[in-house]
């Protein structure tokens, strides 16, 4: 088994698969980190013959919040769009691992790169809303969900949102929350 920790939540993926923090990885921090606004999922993780590109929030911790953002010294940007470089830039890093030779993406990038094609799936993860004083942010993340959906699904990228009480059957992969602490 497979055990990956993003803030309170434990990820159990099957020894099996090969799964990755991504946003932790030595090429994404000592590669493509060194170009300006680089963003990353937090986990690539890949199935039979998926690629899922996981990227979790925790809206309990305010510091999370979904906001606008600037870039540079460019508009403010929305917060799908945000999400959604972060799905584009770490599809160039697996580029840049296959043209590298990167030991470390080496069973991502012959997945990706192999004859047969793959699928590539996005999954939005939150920390469970029904425990937590943010309902009002559901509706948000429905808005959202349908944003990123249309922006992704002309690369030929499947969307899931879900959290830990609602996750899709299809994933072989588990999520358990850890006793909450906020950070001061």
């Amino acid at each position: 088994m497979k055990v990956i920790f993003e803030g309170n939540l434990k990820f159990s993926f099957p020894l099996s698969y090969s799964a990755i923090k991504y946003d932790e990885s030595i090429i994404y921090k000592k590669k493509m980190n060194k170009i300006s606004y680089t963003r990353a999922v937090d986990i690539i993780y890949i199935l039979d013959n998926n690629v899922d590109l996981i990227e979790i929030k925790d809206y309990r911790v305010p510091s999370t919040l979904p906001s606008k953002k600037k870039w540079g010294d460019s508009e403010l940007i929305s917060y799908p769009d945000q999400i959604a470089w972060k799905v584009r830039d770490t599809l160039s890093a697996l580029v840049v691992g296959k043209i590298t030779e990167s030991q470390e993406l080496l069973q991502f990038t012959n997945l990706l790169f192999k004859e047969n094609s793959c699928k590539i799936r996005f999954i939005f993860f939150f920390e469970d809303f029904t425990r937590s004083k943010l309902h009002h942010y559901k509706s948000r993340i429905s808005q959202y969900f349908q944003a990123l959906q249309q922006k992704l699904k002309p690369m030929g990228i499947k969307v899931f949102a879900f959290d830990r009480n609602t996750k899709l059957p299809q994933f072989e992969w588990n999520v358990e929350s850890l006793p909450f602490r906020q950070s001061s």
